[in-house]
């Protein structure tokens, strides 16, 4: 026996797979990295092992003190007299609670009776090792799995319903979401699987294939999101159970006297449960690979309505199997079992691109069945069809897994928050932004006295220009035009993503640290390396944040730039910080010392600036002299980098205060949502249901 308490905070996490036809529980601490433990309940019956058939009945007690009793599983298909029956269901799971009020009463029956198994239980040292005994002030969250096209109305009602019979936290989510954890954290898988590591999870397609007792769920995930398929609630693995009950019975010497005795609830109840056994035998027992070297059998013992006894032999081999898989059902319209799961998976199939899923899971115990697991393989090619050594404990390990990550995403969220409320990213934005500022002032200011200046010189040399000052205006001009192309913008640009991607750089280092430290996949959250879900997938938005995040970083700075332009002036920036007037400066000095001698020096500057001059004038120094001039003017004062510094300060000046602004919330938004789909692997818009 297992003894369950705790008064360190930590909480037990309880996942009970309550399916339609079969029920397994297992357990685990919030903070424990242990493999999810099955719990085995007494007194629910023999030969089920440690998941058993999801029924409930209500007894007559022994005494007066104790006038009912209930018992589920396997006990409730033992011989009793009919009398004794005050209440019995099975295969009761339905998202209609509204049915009469069958599925609500048999929930409650039989969860009620779970939990005080769990945690009434008195400690004996005779009990079973693998009995759990919860002590009833351990904190628990109790974990339940609801079919993927379960509504969120409906599983609402279904945790409302819960919370009232268990006592603790009651959370309730989709069961393929606690399939793919299972896949991707369990032990019983291999590896476990290498497709559901890291960040790869977000790319992958997979199908999960849950086949119950009485029903089969599909549900097909891409990315980060599931899409229920409608499912089969016709097609389960108890009808197998029910035919090879019923072709016991038609073989049988004493067939009319048998079949009379079925007519009997209690006795056709179980030796249905008897063949169920069987066949969960067989699966058990047989070889794949020589299946006609395994035979089962077992002899029942079935009451007729007057307690006579009737012995039953029910035998089933390799050949039984196929000729009753292959048979034509009433109950699935005349198709076979195999031809009816076949068709399912092609259905689904269907569905899919042209390259299939990457991963096909199946779980739940008819898993088992090996004909199942080669059909799924011929359906689906070279996809990998996979199942854990005890697939029908799947989904209970699952919802463990799954309440444990809630308590990892509990721990990642709140230091993410504390992270980006902490003024970090901003710190990192203003500590790097002076070198945007640098950049920036030098690609809005280099080589204009090459690219701008000497053409316009050259224009006023020739005469296209009248005087020496049209110099300035026609520089301005093609400074304008230059600051308004495609190609000066995309030159900022390509700058300013360069400098994004130092500071995510800087913000990827700190986040990385969170991801290890909750075991994250750090590529999850990066800025600058971030990871790409199938573009099929219905989480393209987020695939959209995260590529174009360095760009929108990098359009702030882009904003900034025509902001600040606009507020000192396109001419400002372009002439005013003075290479132009350089330029200017030097086209006067040549000219004045030709004319000075003639009017005098005051003259001759009034006259270079402010009247058009002769041809002859004008080429009166040679171009190499007056270019050379002109470079060399500019190279000492420094001009382009007197102009790309002062415009870096203005830059900063303006624009500091908003850039961090915006660039911090950039941030913010893209960890926002980042986080949103790292912490749920497998997750339905509207999330797990919870109730506290």
């Amino acid at each position: 026996m297992t003894s369950h308490a705790s008064g360190d905070g930590r909480v037990l996490l309880i996942g009970f797979d309550l399916g339609h036809g079969e029920t397994a529980i297992c357990t685990a601490w919030s903070e424990s990295r242990d493999e999810p433990r099955v719990a085995a309940l007494p007194r629910s019956g023999k030969g089920s092992g440690k998941s058993y058939p999801t029924a409930v009945a209500l007894l007559t007690g022994p005494s007066q003190q104790h006038p009912t009793r209930t018992v589920i599983g396997g006990a409730c298909f033992a011989r009793r007299p009919r009398e004794r029956v005050l209440e019995f269901y099975s295969t009761f799971k339905s998202a209609d609670l509204e049915d009469g009020g069958r599925t609500q009463r048999a929930v409650e029956l039989f969860v009620a009776h779970v939990v005080r198994e769990l945690i009434g239980l008195s400690e004996t040292d005779d009990a079973p090792h693998d009995v759990i005994v919860i002590s009833a002030d351990t904190p628990t969250r109790w974990l339940f799995g609801t079919p993927s096209g379960w509504s969120l109305q409906q599983r609402e009602a279904y945790r409302d319903l819960l919370a009232g019979l268990c006592p603790g936290e009651v959370e309730v989510l989709p069961e393929s979401r606690a399939a793919l954890l299972y896949g991707r954290e369990s032990r019983d898988l291999p590896n476990p699987l290498d497709l559901l590591e890291g960040d790869t999870v977000a790319r992958l397609t997979s199908v999960v294939i849950d086949l119950g007792s009485s029903t089969a769920d599909y549900t097909i995930v891409t990315g980060l999101s599931a899409h229920p398929d409608t499912g089969n609630n016709a097609l389960g693995a108890s009808l197998i159970d029910r035919e090879l009950m019923r072709r016991s019975g038609e073989d049988h010497d004493d067939r009319d006297r048998l079949l009379e005795a079925l007519e009997v609830p209690g006795s056709r109840a179980h030796l249905e449960y008897q063949c169920r056994l069987l066949k969960e035998q067989f699966f058990t027992d047989v070889d794949p690979l020589e299946p006609d070297l395994t035979t089962s059998r077992r002899t029942v013992e079935v009451k007729t309505s007057a307690g006579e006894r009737i012995d039953v032999d029910i035998r089933l081999t390799s050949d039984v199997l196929d000729d009753i898989t292959n048979a034509p059902l009433t109950a699935l319209n005349g198709a076979s079992w195999r031809e009816a799961f076949r068709d399912d998976l092609e259905r689904v199939k269907a569905k899919l691109d042209d390259e299939g899923p990457d991963l096909v899971m199946m779980t739940g115990g008819a898993s088992r069945m090996h004909f199942a697991q080669d059909i799924a393989r011929e359906v689906f090619g070279e996809s990998r069809v996979v199942l854990g050594a005890e697939p029908e404990y799947a989904i209970a390990k699952g919802l463990v897994i799954a309440g444990r990550t809630r308590t990892r995403v509990e721990g990642f969220r709140k230091d993410l928050k504390d992270f980006a409320a902490s003024g970090r990213i901003e710190s990192i934005v203003d500590e790097k932004l002076p070198e945007l500022a640098g950049t920036l002032g030098t690609v809005m200011t280099e080589n204009i006295v090459e690219e701008h200046v000497i053409p316009a010189v050259l224009r006023w040399r020739t005469g296209e220009l009248d005087l020496v000052s049209d110099i300035e205006t026609e520089v301005a001009r093609t400074r304008e035009n230059y600051l308004s192309s495609r190609a000066f913008r995309s030159r900022v640009e390509s700058e300013a993503e360069d400098w994004s991607k130092r500071v995510s750089a800087l913000v990827d280092t700190r986040t990385a640290e969170i991801c290890r430290t909750w075991d994250i996949p750090p590529g999850a959250l990066s800025l600058s390396r971030p990871f790409v879900p199938r573009s099929a997938s219905p989480v393209g938005s987020y695939s959209d944040l995260a590529v174009e995040n360095l760009n929108t970083i990098g359009k702030a700075a882009v904003g900034a730039v025509a902001y600040v332009a606009g507020v000192i002036g396109m001419v400002a920036v372009g002439v005013s910080l003075n290479p132009v007037g350089a330029a200017v400066a030097a086209v006067v000095g040549v000219v004045v010392l030709v004319i000075a001698a003639v009017r005098g020096k005051e003259e001759a500057m009034r006259y270079a600036r402010t009247r058009p001059m002769p041809g002859l004038l004008r080429k009166l120094v040679s171009e190499r002299h007056l270019l050379g001039k002109i470079r060399a003017k500019t190279a000492e004062d420094s001009t382009e980098e007197t102009a790309a510094a002062e415009f870096a300060t203005t830059f900063l000046s303006e624009q500091r205060d908003e850039i961090i602004r915006l660039v911090g919330a950039t941030v913010r938004e893209h960890l926002e949502t980042a986080a949103r789909y790292t912490e749920l692997l497998i997750q339905p818009e509207e999330g797990p249901v919870a109730h506290e």
